[in-house]
């Protein structure tokens, strides 16, 4: 959050034309930048999961008998939205040449919205390899 609220007010500072704010679903960032800032010529890009991430951020692992574990903190029922971030260039880039016509908008990237649970049996079905996909309960530090 105290990144985000130096971004906007650094932006706001150097009264650039357009601000293109990229967030998950953080409505708290968006509202600080819309009170504070109602003239600034905002454009935000919500971008929840990379499917790049099951390469590095998100937790995979092998299983003993060579399987595949999809491991992430949340239901197996849960739906969510990925995108491939070779796909976001193409967005920004619409943004950036059309600017005016996005102001004010939040824009939500998504290539695909898949249940948790069906990462594994996609992975399994396109590789041929077993997989599953797991929940596991987030560190509370």
């Amino acid at each position: 959050m105290q990144q985000a609220i130096l971004m906007a007010d650094v932006a706001a500072a150097l009264e650039i034309p357009y601000y293109i704010f990229s967030t998950p679903a953080d409505v708290e960032r968006i509202n600080y930048i819309i009170e504070k800032y109602p003239n600034m010529k905002s454009i935000f890009v919500r971008i929840v999961f990379y499917m790049q991430n099951w390469t590095t951020y998100a937790k995979v692992s092998k299983s003993d008998d060579g399987g595949i574990i999809f491991e992430l903190p949340i239901d197996l029922k849960t739906e969510f939205d990925m995108v491939d971030v070779n796909d976001t260039g193409r967005i920004v880039r619409e943004i950036l040449d059309n600017s005016k016509k996005f102001v004010g908008q939040i824009i939500n990237v998504c290539g695909d919205v898949i249940r948790f649970e069906d990462v594994a049996k996609i992975f399994t079905k396109v590789t041929g390899i077993p997989a599953i996909s797991k929940t596991f309960k987030k560190c509370s530090n």
